[in-house]
């Protein structure tokens, strides 16, 4: 693989010791996919910042590339491991609220923007089309890779950190012509009618079809929102890192639709939407918001509870610049008077408040995978519309 000068000067060990540790981590990437050299890059997501998966070896390793080395390039992190500014609410252990709050700031000594969402793209780090960029955000990458037209591979937390400490990622995968080519047709042979629904798709698709790049046709033009769910179910079950829709993809014009071809109809979506709901003896808490919430989707949950008492524990998990907007509008209020919780800077599966959870009701079919795996909870999927009338004392 071809190195600059600069390059090369960095992985000598002249830059300090974490350009160097970077770039050893970019350049053996480089060598395994047979990258040609690197290229700049306008951003980076770091993934997996919360002290619940990072642990003290994690940090320890953070703690290394921050004495000595800074991010090139605009870069923001996933969420950690509660709310900042609501950490007694969530009772969380102060030795953990300890070592998280030392994780973010270790971040924010190289320059990282402690954003701590999973969705950076509604406000804080939205590329633009034909930007190279380097995130790690499994979710993150496919929506951007799909509708927005930048530029990623699917990296670790730890490959993203060293492209933004970098600037640069190699030149591979997702980042050539080659690489985000579609391999399969996918037909939808009916209408989605819900967000939800649109994660349930992802869930079957990936099922049947595992990493392939998908062309979706039939999927008509879906909201950001659509998207984001689709997005998160085809990462989480087939690690497939990008998908063309047909009319909104940027690039999907570039590419024949692919003759190997699969059908989807109305009956195989609702046998697969039975499967990713487990029998319930109990429900502790309804939560919204996996990947984190948008501002529409509060505002729908605000309109349904106006006025009214949550029999159920309803949780909703957002980023920071999205509450804050909601709060602006009115939202939280009115979500909080009816007896709901809303959190920013924190996710059920990666925060501590998520253990011990018997049984979930959730419109997110990514936290079915998680809940389950993680937390060994019963999961249940359902619309938003459900979660909020089952919180608000109806029945599944």
């Amino acid at each position: 693989m071809y190195l600059t000068k600069e390059e090369e000067r960095m992985l000598r060990g002249d830059y300090g010791y974490g350009y160097r540790k970077a770039m050893e981590i970019l350049v053996a990437l480089g060598e395994i996919y047979g990258a040609d050299r690197l290229i700049d890059i306008e951003s980076a997501h770091i993934s997996g910042v919360s002290y619940k998966n990072l642990g003290d070896e994690g940090l320890d390793f953070l703690k290394e590339m921050a004495r000595d080395s800074r991010v090139r390039v605009r870069t923001t992190v996933n969420p950690g491991g509660f709310d900042l500014g609501q950490w007694r609410q969530m009772a969380i252990d102060q030795g953990f609220i300890a070592k998280q709050l030392e994780v973010i700031n270790t971040f924010r000594r190289m320059g990282v923007e402690a954003t701590l969402t999973c969705t950076p793209y509604y406000s804080q780090n939205l590329p633009r089309r034909g930007e190279h960029v380097s995130w790690a955000e499994s979710s993150a990458v496919t929506l951007i890779n799909s509708v927005i037209g930048a530029y990623t591979n699917r990296e670790s937390g730890i490959s993203a950190l060293a492209s933004a400490l970098v600037g640069k990622t190699p030149n591979y995968g997702l980042h050539t012509y080659e690489g985000r080519g579609p391999k399969i047709t996918v037909e939808i042979k009916f209408r989605l009618r819900e967000i939800h629904e649109y994660g349930i798709l992802g869930y079957l698709v990936a099922n049947r079809i595992g990493n392939l790049i998908p062309y979706f046709k039939g999927l008509g033009r879906p909201t950001i929102d659509m998207v984001k769910y689709l997005s998160a179910s085809l990462s989480t079950y087939g690690g497939i890192p990008m998908f063309h829709i047909e009319n909104v993809t940027p690039e999907s014009k570039n590419y024949e639709p692919p003759t190997e071809r699969i059908v989807i109809d109305e009956k195989e979506f609702k046998d697969t939407s039975r499967r990713l709901r487990d029998d319930l003896d109990a429900v502790d808490m309804v939560w919204i918001g996996c990947p984190h919430a948008s501002l529409d989707e509060i505002k729908y949950v605000a309109d349904k509870v106006r006025g009214r008492k949550l029999i159920k524990r309803l949780v909703i998990t957002t980023s920071r610049d999205v509450l804050l907007e909601a709060m602006k509008e009115d939202y939280i209020s009115v979500i909080r008077l009816a007896g709901g919780e809303v959190y920013a800077d924190t996710c059920i599966i990666v925060s501590p408040m998520g253990a011990g959870l018997k049984g979930v009701l959730t419109s997110s079919s990514k936290a079915y995978y998680y809940l389950r795996g993680v937390n060994k909870s019963k999961v249940y999927v359902a619309s938003i519309d459900k979660c909020i009338d089952f919180a608000l004392g109806g029945e599944l």
